[in-house]
Order: structure tokens, then C-alpha cells, then sequence
């Protein structure tokens, strides 16, 4: 899911407020980027949020739910039949 590329238009107006010394230091930036100061804050922005909410994969379990979660990944997978069926096609890329 990368929202930072491509060129969609856009819809939706966002506002925010900023220092002198936060516009000027953006503004410098985009500019060596050759960016607009829009561009250059919403790609910065998603590219944070993107990152932000990719590296929150961690959890934290009990030792009754770690036992738990253990044996569940030691159990042999279930047999799904359309899953099978599903993998016995071609790939769609190379089917056409």
C-alpha cells in the first residue's frame, strides 16, 4: 500500500499550522527535492504513517497464551479445500 506515488487527484483539503522556521525548512527541502511544499509534507507524511504503522507488529502474551500460540504453530495446517483448489490454478500472470 504505497500512497506516496501515482498522481490521483486530489479531493481533500488538510490544514495545519507551522512556525516560521518549520515552513522555512521545509520549503528549502522541497525545493532541492524539486517538490511543492505540499508534495514534499503529504509524501513525508505518508511515508512516516506508512513505516509507523508497519513496524507495530510486536505483541505481548502471558506464559498460558504463549503456550497457547505455541502449539497452535506446532499443529500441522488445516486442509482447506478451496484454498487447494485455489493453488492448483495458474498464476492469473501467466494463464493469459
Amino acid at each position: 500500500m504505497d500512497l506516496t506515488t501515482g498522481s490521483p487527484t486530489r479531493t481533500v483539503r488538510l490544514d495545519l499550522r507551522a512556525t516560521l522556521q518549520q515552513l522555512q525548512i521545509i520549503k528549502v527541502a522541497a525545493a532541492r527535492q524539486g517538490k511543492s511544499a505540499s508534495d514534499f509534507i503529504l509524501e513525508s507524511a505518508c511515508e512516516k504513517a506508512e513505516r509507523s504503522l508497519s513496524e507495530r507488529t510486536g505483541f505481548v502474551l502471558d506464559s498460558k497464551q504463549w503456550a497457547q500460540f505455541m502449539e497452535a504453530l506446532d499443529r500441522p495446517p488445516r486442509v482447506i479445500p478451496k484454498i487447494r483448489k485455489l493453488f492448483a490454478k495458474p498464476p492469473v500472470a501467466t494463464s493469459r
